[in-house]
């Protein structure tokens, strides 16, 4: 059997012979010859036809004598005597009873018949009888060329079919086993990579036994031959969705469901599969294995919606991707420091250039305290083998390990491509099974894959997948399950992912996780973009990273609100409040390094009735944090918030942590819309230690009531404004009290102060500001000489209070 390169050059070459074939077929000359073929020459459509007009002229023979033609035709038959005349070729004899009988017709020859046509033509006034007799002439030697046509056309019609049936089959084959049914003979059955065709019409449709001995007798092989009939007529089955046709996509040989007893059978039968567009019902679970390329040709919907045995999704998924499992290795042989690039075994790891393997903490809380299935870990892959013992990782380690704390195990996955749009509904009255799940794939694309579930407990979920990538996307997960999950994509126990869509959910659209079994490692390294939302229905927020994640990144649109724990965090885009006002909110952070800046956030409503601001950082949570020396810097600088109804807008309260180096950025950050008395900013510690710093450098809050801050150091802060103070002749100075801002310095701050005007009078006059305090000013205007004002009058005073950085 010839290996796919060689079938790919031999469906060339049958593409050019077949069109070849044809081209000749139509248009060759009646002396060109016979067309080579693998089954013989065959003749061309100009000499078909020329054998069909001489088998009119001479099939029939016509004999010198009517004696000569009497005794060689059969009782019945007709017979052709040469005529005397000169304008005609022959008389129609016909044997009646052993006699010859004449039946009056004569064929006239071809210049008979034009030169009684041109002299009935010719003569204005020739009679009618004449043209009538011409006409007649003419009519009785057609009748006699039909009568005989029809005599040997059955034959040329049996001779034409077969030969455009020789050429011609159908794209998708039957393969072979019990119960197949053949049912024309243009279908094919493939079988041990031969394919094959029933040779008699007459035992059409034809019921395979699925025993060889028996049904062998009956088939035909085909060999390579049908290739060129797949090049020349093909379906589209051959041929990429994208970017035109291409030989490798023509040679792919793609399997489609017509082939198989079930959808289940061919999604099983993995490597490269066809699928045409349409909606397939599913009552069980169907898996594509490692290295499966799925081509889809138009929208195509695998609906499990009416599924009710949930035996039948041992995997709890409608469409399963991947698999795999993990094996044992051998232990590291010694301790290593985050940043390791080479890694060494106690005894040979059998691993490969680009095998993905697990470093994996068995411990429950190894990773962070929050829950015990939290385990630390993660996965490394192999860029180089330097000897049986040691491998090159294709990237530094994201943090250290102790050999003794961690197992090590090889990642026994593969890779999936979905190429076109493919759509699973989840069943319906399932909870428990969700549309989609993907385990352990490794270099993976799910481009154009839609999970729709519902009322179970997901619609998409990527488990202990490795480099990802996927786009227009759908997860949409309609209705609480009860199961406590809902949500529409999730990631556990990822890493180097990047998906873009659309994801919905009655909790989470997008969310972060895992599990607590082999491979369980944090989720890391995993951007999204597109839309995300909620339905509100399980008053959650439609983005919520876990507590075992970190850099996550999400950009574009978030309706209902982000969840951020982890540690390194972005989010860019619109972020619209969850219905409780809360925009950004945080739980189970293992970590403060956030980059929120640039994002745009709209509230309208109130987070202060729960305690919260629209940013919530702590707001009434006592445990926001659970790594105590990890800080980091939470940066909301350039964020605009548009809160028309919010009380409170930065709520960001450190607890627990003791980390002296968290940092809050606010520089930039405007507060568009709150409402009136509005508190903008609340920058405390209560449990933990004080926020390295807070830094507000352009920071604007028009009309805002108060600001609270324990930072070890407030910086950017500045409030301006001036006092009309009045003066008379009988003084010398006049003061008046200017306050600040309630809690927007938290150190007395450094105020500068002018006056509106360099004399009164005769006198000249100056400002200035004694001692300052956190909460207000002395502002004093006076005489240069000391004494009293040449003239009363008022002095407007503008000040400036700034922190000192």
């Amino acid at each position: 059997m010839t290996d796919q390169t060689q079938r790919l050059e031999i469906a060339t070459v049958r593409a050019e012979v077949g069109s070849n074939i044809l081209s000749r077929f139509s248009n060759d000359a009646i002396g060109a010859g016979g067309i080579p073929t693998e089954s013989g020459d065959i003749k061309n459509l100009k000499l078909i036809i020329k054998e069909i007009e001489d088998k009119a002229s001479v099939s029939s023979s016509i004999y010198p004598t009517v004696a000569a033609g009497l005794a060689e035709t059969v009782e019945g038959g007709i017979f052709l005597v040469a005529s005397a005349e000169d304008d005609e070729i022959y008389a129609v004899w016909k044997k009646v009873g052993g006699v010859a009988v004449d039946t009056g017709k004569r064929t006239l020859s071809s210049q008979a018949v034009e030169d009684a046509t041109e002299a009935a033509q010719a003569s204005a006034t020739a009679s009618a009888a004449s043209a009538l007799a011409a006409q007649s002439a003419a009519a009785n030697a057609a009748e006699d060329f039909q009568e005989i046509f029809d005599a040997d056309q059955a034959a040329r019609e049996i001779e034409f079919n077969d030969f455009m049936n020789s050429i011609g089959f159908e794209s998708i084959y039957l393969l072979y086993g019990a119960g197949i049914v053949v049912e024309r003979q243009t279908q094919l059955v493939q079988r041990d990579g031969e394919l094959y065709r029933v040779m008699n019409a007459s035992d059409i449709p034809l019921t395979l036994t699925g025993t060889w001995a028996t049904d062998a007798p009956k088939l035909e092989a085909m060999g390579d031959a049908v290739l060129r009939q797949d090049l020349i007529n093909g379906d589209g089955s051959l041929v990429g969705m994208d970017g035109g046709t291409n030989l490798k996509a023509w040679g792919s040989h793609l399997r489609f469901p017509e082939q198989f007893a079930s959808l289940q059978a061919w999604a099983a039968s993995g490597g490269s599969l066809g699928i045409k567009g349409g909606t397939y019902s599913v009552s069980s679970e169907i898996a594509f294995p490692f290295g499966t390329q799925l081509h889809t040709f138009g929208d195509v919907i695998l609906d499990a919606s009416a599924a009710v045995t949930l035996g039948n999704f041992p995997n709890s998924c409608a469409v399963r991707l991947g698999g795999g499992s993990f094996s044992a290795m051998p232990a590291l042989s010694i301790n290593y420091l985050k940043g390791a690039i080479f890694l060494t075994f106690i005894a040979p790891h059998g691993l490969g250039v680009g095998s993905v393997f697990s470093i994996y903490n068995p411990t429950d809380f190894s990773f962070c305290s929050f829950r015990s299935y939290y385990r630390a870990g993660e996965f490394c892959r192999v860029a180089a083998v330097i000897s049986p013992t040691q491998v090159r990782l294709t990237k530094p380690l994201y943090t250290g390990y102790t050999a003794a704390a961690v197992n090590l195990y090889k990642m026994n996955g593969g890779s999936f491509a979905l190429h076109g749009s493919l759509k699973v509904i989840a069943p319906e009255a399932l909870a428990s099974v969700m549309a989609v799940r993907a385990q352990r794939l490794i270099d993976f694309n799910i481009t154009g894959l839609k999970g729709y579930s519902k009322q179970s407990s997901a619609a998409i979920e990527l488990e202990k997948c490795f480099n990802g990538e996927g786009h227009s996307l759908v997860a949409e997960q309609g209705l609480l399950s009860g199961t406590g999950n809902d949500y529409g994509l999730i990631f556990s126990n990822c890493q180097h992912m990047r998906m873009e869509g659309y994801f919905s959910a009655s909790r989470h659209g997008i969310t972060t996780g895992g599990y607590g079994d082999i491979g369980s490692v944090p989720c890391r390294e995993i951007e999204c973009s597109g839309t995300a939302t909620t339905t509100f229905e399980g008053s959650a927020h439609a983005v919520d990273t876990h507590g075992n994640t970190e850099y996550f990144t999400f950009k574009g649109n978030i309706y209902g609100g982000f969840d951020g724990g982890g540690n390194h965090i972005t989010v860019k885009g619109n972020v619209f409040a969850a219905d409780d006002g809360i925009a950004f909110y945080h739980a189970e952070m293992t970590g403060y390094d956030r980059d929120y800046s640039g994002v745009r956030v709209y509230s309208d409503t109130d987070p202060a009735a729960a305690s919260r601001g629209v940013i919530d950082l702590g707001g009434n949570n006592t445990s926001s944090a659970a790594a105590d020396t990890v800080g980091g810097v939470f940066d909301c600088s350039g964020m605009v918030v548009y809160a028309p109804a919010a009380m409170s807008i930065f709520k960001l309260i450190q607890r627990n942590s003791v980390a002296s180096n968290i940092r809050v950025k606010l520089d930039g950050a405007q507060v568009a819309q709150a409402a009136a008395g509005y508190e903008s900013v609340r920058a405390t510690h209560s449990g933990g230690t004080a926020f390295a710093r807070t830094s507000m450098a352009g920071f604007e809050a028009p009309g805002e009531a108060a600001q609270v801050h324990t930072a070890s150091e407030l910086t950017g802060v500045f409030a301006s404004g001036f006092v009309d103070i009045s003066v008379t002749t009988a003084q010398a100075s006049a003061n008046a009290v200017v306050n600040f801002p309630v809690g927007i310095f938290k150190d007395a701050p450094n105020v500068t102060a002018s006056a509106n005007t360099t004399s009164l009078g005769s006198t000249s006059v100056s400002a200035n500001t004694n001692t300052p305090t956190v909460s207000s000013v002395t502002v004093t205007v006076k005489t240069g000489s000391l004494g009293n004002f040449g003239a009363a009058g008022t002095v407007r005073v503008f000040w400036r209070a700034s922190t000192a950085r």
